[in-house]
């Protein structure tokens, strides 16, 4: 029973040091791109053609994306 505690214990740590690795490379990633990646270009035509009116750019959005991998000072 204990065994099963501590087994559950560890898991539940595994996963959050894992989701917080895999947090830190993704903002690294995002903080050092140079431009869109293709897929990322695609999905940014598709919902600028949804909203015609938006006055979003490639430029602005890579922006956003950049801002948003800062780390928030916690």
């Amino acid at each position: 029973m204990i065994d099963a505690l501590i087994g559950a214990v560890i898991a539940v740590i595994a996963t959050s040091a894992l989701t917080l690795l895999a947090e830190v490379m993704a903002n690294v990633e995002a903080a050092s791109k140079t431009s869109l990646t293709e897929y990322e270009k695609s999905v940014f035509l598709v919902v600028k053609s949804a909203h015609p009116d938006a006055t979003a750019t490639e430029e602005s959005l890579l922006s956003w994306m950049k801002r948003s991998a800062e780390p928030d000072g916690l």
